[in-house]
């Protein structure tokens, strides 16, 4: 008994000197950011403080403003934590304060949700390979410098990495969409329509051509070469859009490959489409009389089971060719 209470007690001792250190090095490493001059970055932090003891590390951060400067994006915010287990230190989640503000190379948006967390794992023995991006949001609202403002009840959205490949999984669901008052007044004009969507959704499987390491957060390219599309989804009102499949992606961005449709009340689709420029208005005929046969084979009126294939650069709905065919990826460097 009288070993098995020194070995306690040595254990004891030995995990606070970790934690101590661990604490130290925290602290440290942001005051060293902070100080110290990263090429590109100005990094500004104040009133940093680490606790948890003894199975978390929690660095409280009353006040940081970052700026990359050369792309423009930043982050100014208060009250941030950044939270990571004593036992995991490679996952890291970052809980952000109700009000904060990102910069981007083209707008500044102020971002307000009662629930704003994200969380990074990278791999353990690899070149700092990304193994988990998970971010949740409830009660989200973004407004643009300009005003625009669109929100969601709920945002959830991972990228994951298990393998030693360079294959993610990707999930991202939007639940009551509140989409923007112009976007609205053009796509719905008579706003037959919800104000917000009910979901939009996608789970898919990404194909890359190498892993999202260190490599390429200091710059090096990384592709996109598949998508497998497990289920995309969007329900807004009456309306019900699905899509799985899988798409091939060439170097010149274009995809081959072939998704399966299903939609419920696809006309009034059809109109939308035409309203924000995604259908030319002189095909609206063509479209309509297409998608009319098509449904029809279905044997329905109002849905549509068909199958959306791309190939040489164009897009057909069944047999229907119905334009080019989207760039889904930038044109592969020589």
């Amino acid at each position: 008994m009288r070993k098995l209470a020194k070995f306690a007690i040595s254990l004891a001792v030995l995990w606070s000197l970790y934690w101590a250190a661990g604490a130290f090095a925290t602290g440290q490493g942001l005051h060293m950011a902070d100080e110290q001059n990263v090429p590109g970055w100005q990094i500004n932090l104040a009133n940093t403080s680490t606790s948890g003891f003894p199975i978390r590390f929690a660095t409280e951060v009353a006040q940081i403003d970052i700026r990359h400067d050369s792309s423009g994006w930043g982050l100014v915010a208060e009250g941030l934590t950044l939270d990571h287990p004593s036992y995991q230190p490679q996952r890291l989640t970052a809980v952000f304060p109700p009000l904060f503000t990102v910069t981007t190379p083209y707008d500044r948006l102020q971002i307000t949700s009662s629930q704003f967390e994200v969380a990074g794992q990278i791999r353990p023995l690899s070149n700092i390979e990304l193994g988990l991006v998970r971010l949740n949001a409830r009660e989200l609202t973004v407004q643009s410098l300009y005003g625009t403002t669109i929100g969601a009840e709920n945002l959830e959205a991972t990228i994951t990495n298990s393998d030693a490949d360079a294959r993610y999984q990707s999930n991202i669901m939007f639940e009551a969409l509140g989409l923007p008052d112009h976007i609205l007044n053009i796509a719905d004009p008579e706003r037959t329509l919800p104000t917000t969507l009910n979901e939009l959704s996608s789970a898919a499987v990404l194909q890359i051509d190498r892993p999202l390491d260190r490599d390429v957060a200091d710059g090096a390219s990384a592709r996109v070469t598949e998508i497998e599309i497990v289920d995309a989804r969007l329900v807004w009102g009456d309306l019900y859009l699905t899509a799985s499949g899988t798409l091939s992606i060439g170097a010149d961005g274009l995809p081959t490959g072939n998704l399966d449709v299903y939609a419920e009340n696809w006309r009034e689709m059809v109109e939308i489409g035409v309203n924000i420029g995604l259908i030319p208005a002189n095909m609206r005929g063509t479209w309509l009389t297409g998608l009319t046969v098509l449904s029809a084979m279905s044997g329905e009126t109002t849905d549509i089971t068909s199958v959306l294939s791309y190939a040489n650069g164009q897009a057909f709905l069944g047999p229907i060719p119905i334009g080019p065919a989207p760039h889904l990826a930038p044109p592969q460097r020589q």
